[in-house]
């Protein structure tokens, strides 16, 4: 049973990029792949956040098992991906394709609640027309994650640890639902 197993998860695991390449690609927070005139520094950006995410699951797993230098190596390196992907969303937030219109109707009715609250529109541009305005956004909830793993790793406790966890969680969503809006900019 475990083989057979293994070579269904195997089987699909292989096929899935030959039937969907797109599925190949992270699509978190700056999925404007289809577009010819996307800039190269979106990937840039969304690659160093999601880079800033790992190193943290990483010092969190080194604070487990007590090795507080792999720990401090990994937040240290959480910290300048972080701090590396906000300055590159905020460029983007200027750049050449910030003018583009998004479709918030296109996304599902639930998506685009969660997309629309005023707390969330409150760290970009309070506002969610174009391109510019979800760049914006992105690098605003990315100065908060940054801001409250600082908080964190000066006072580790498990209310502060709870605050970073949820915040991975609401930049992953949030990364999700912007993807789409800008694969429907215009």
């Amino acid at each position: 049973m475990m083989r057979a197993r293994a070579f269904l998860i195997a089987g699909v695991l292989g096929v899935t990029p030959i039937l969907s390449p797109q599925a190949v690609e992270a699509q978190f927070f700056s999925s404007v792949h289809s577009r010819s005139d996307a800039p190269a520094e979106a990937r840039d950006a969304s690659s160093k956040a999601l880079a800033g995410l790992s190193r943290v699951l990483a010092a969190l797993s080194n604070l487990e098992t007590g090795n507080e230098a792999g720990a401090k190596e990994n937040f240290d390196t959480a910290t300048a991906s972080l701090s590396a992907s906000i300055t590159s969303f905020r460029s983007l937030a200027q750049g050449r394709i910030v003018s583009l219109k998004i479709k918030l109707e296109e996304l599902h009715p639930e998506e685009r609640a969660f997309i629309s609250d005023p707390g969330l529109l409150a760290l970009g541009t309070n506002q969610l027309n174009t391109a510019g305005d979800v760049y914006a956004l992105t690098a605003g909830a990315l100065s908060v994650m940054l801001t409250n793993l600082k908080t964190f790793r000066q006072s580790p406790s498990a209310t502060n640890y709870a605050i970073v966890r949820d915040d991975m969680s609401l930049l992953l969503r949030i990364g999700q639902v912007t993807s789409a809006l800008l694969e429907s900019a215009h």
